[in-house]
Order: structure tokens, then C-alpha cells, then sequence
């Protein structure tokens, strides 16, 4: 379960029994733990593409086959409590093209996708599945109103630092990848309360978690 803010890392570990403090380096915050009989690792990345790279990269290096983002965004196609779901995204930020051409499509494992959605139904949340997009401008680029017209005129739900690149890379190292994100912050500027915004945190991330066993019976025991 990947994360950007270390404060959701720990949220999230909060949720697992037996969970312990890996490593804590940098914006890098990771715990280990069981969601019910399912190992689960939980990883903070920071803000933004490049130290997600280096998580993600890491994270497989250490044996990791699924990867699902745990987020925020920004709404733009979708309202302020919401879930988006990716189904793609647009390649805005600039670490992926570092790895592949912008042709190659940023796309979520099927499976992941799938769980995701049934995982969503299931728990009752307000959600959305569609394509967001990520850029590495968080004021010149998510917060400009020319920007979120275009995203919004062709039908994107929201917009942040991190999904592209996990989609393109998961894809790339052959393992699972998927997003979820919390629409926290309107194209308006309008926000989630803070005692809102931590009960739907909340929500996210037990969404994730079980998602992770949705694949885990699906596939038999995680690939």
C-alpha cells in the first residue's frame, strides 16, 4: 500500500495487527503488518513523481508484486469526498518519460482495477472510475484555471503528483499496479474539513486494504 504522506502510512498501519516499523528514511515510512491471515506492507513516498519512482523501484527490488496508491486529488470531474478509481491516466509529470515514451498508455492491472471497484461497492463510499491525470506544477499546473478547464472539457476526474507514474511504472517492472485516490480539494479551492476529511481517509484506506484481499482470493495467494 503506497502512500505519499507518512501520516497516512501510519494510519494505515494502525489497521493491521502485528504491525511493526520497517525502516524510516527521509519521506520514506514503512511498516509491515497483516490485514486479517494477508501480509501487507505500507510504504510513504512523499510528494511527487520522483521519490515515488525510487519507492516503487525499491519496493520491488524487495520482492514487491502488488502496488496500489492510497492518495489525493485534486477534483475536477468529480466532487469533494469522492473516491476516483483510475482507469488511465494522463502523463503530465515529467519521471516517466524518463523510462518510456509518452505513447506508452498509464494504464492499472485489470485485477487491481476490478477489486477496487468491488471493494468500493461494497464499503458504501461515493466514488468514480475514469482517467486523472498527474503533473509535477502543483500551483502552476493543478491550481491554474486554463489547465482544469481543458482537464475538465475532456472528461478528467481529477488531478495529482503521483498516479501516471505508478501506473506506467508497475506496468514496466511486470508486477500489479492500481490508485485510488480522495478528492480533498476542489477545482474552486473548496476543501474537506479536517474531521471529515479523516473519517474518509479512513474509509480509503480500508478501501485499499480490501482490495488487497479481493486479489489475494482471486489469484489464490498474491502473485
Amino acid at each position: 500500500l503506497l502512500t505519499g504522506n507518512p501520516a497516512r502510512a501510519k494510519l494505515a498501519a494502525s489497521m493491521l495487527s502485528n504491525n511493526e516499523k520497517v525502516s524510516e528514511n527521509r519521506e520514506f515510512l514503512v511498516f509491515r503488518g497483516y490485514y486479517g491471515d494477508l501480509e501487507v506492507t505500507v510504504c510513504s513516498a512523499g510528494m511527487g513523481a520522483p521519490s515515488t519512482a525510487v519507492a516503487i523501484e525499491e519496493l520491488v527490488r524487495a520482492g514487491c508484486k502488488v502496488l496500489i496508491r492510497a492518495g489525493t486529488m485534486i477534483g475536477v470531474n468529480a466532487g469533494l469526498g469522492e473516491i476516483i478509481i483510475s482507469t488511465g491516466a494522463v502523463r503530465k509529470e515529467g519521471t516517466s518519460p524518463t523510462y518510456v515514451e509518452l505513447g506508452y498508455p498509464a494504464v492499472p492491472d485489470f485485477l487491481i482495477l476490478e477489486s477496487l471497484v468491488r471493494s468500493a461497492e461494497k464499503a458504501g463510499v461515493k466514488f468514480k472510475v475514469g482517467i486523472s491525470s498527474s503533473f509535477d506544477g502543483f500551483y502552476s499546473e493543478m491550481r491554474n484555471k486554463q489547465v482544469l478547464k481543458c482537464l475538465r472539457e475532456v472528461g478528467v476526474l481529477g488531478c495529482d503528483m503521483e498516479t501516471s507514474l505508478v501506473l506506467t511504472l508497475c506496468n514496466i517492472l511486470r508486477v500489479r499496479g492500481g490508485s485510488a485516490c480522495l478528492v480533498t480539494v476542489d477545482s474552486l479551492g473548496r476543501c474537506l474539513d479536517s474531521e471529515e476529511r479523516s473519517k474518509l481517509e479512513k474509509s480509503l484506506v480500508k478501501l485499499v486494504l480490501d482490495a488487497f484481499t479481493f486479489i489475494n482470493k482471486e489469484t489464490g495467494g498474491m502473485p
